[in-house]
């Protein structure tokens, strides 16, 4: 029983702690430029737990100052 309650913990934590970088992912201040329909575009591609879908970080252009 003291396994689940550690397993529960820790599932908790890592809650936390994607919330904390989906914050970390949405811009305090939004750029007119961002539509709804891109932002709920970017959530649901944050959310997709298939590493197959997933981009590499270096296939993504560099931002501009």
């Amino acid at each position: 029983m003291e396994k689940v309650g550690d397993v529960l913990k820790e599932l908790e934590r890592l809650k936390v702690e994607i919330q904390r970088l989906e914050a970390m992912l949405m811009p305090e201040e939004r750029d007119e430029d961002i539509t709804e329909e891109e932002i709920a575009e970017l959530l649901e591609l944050a959310r997709d737990e298939d590493p197959e879908n997933w981009i590499d970080a270096e296939e993504l252009p560099e931002p501009e100052d």
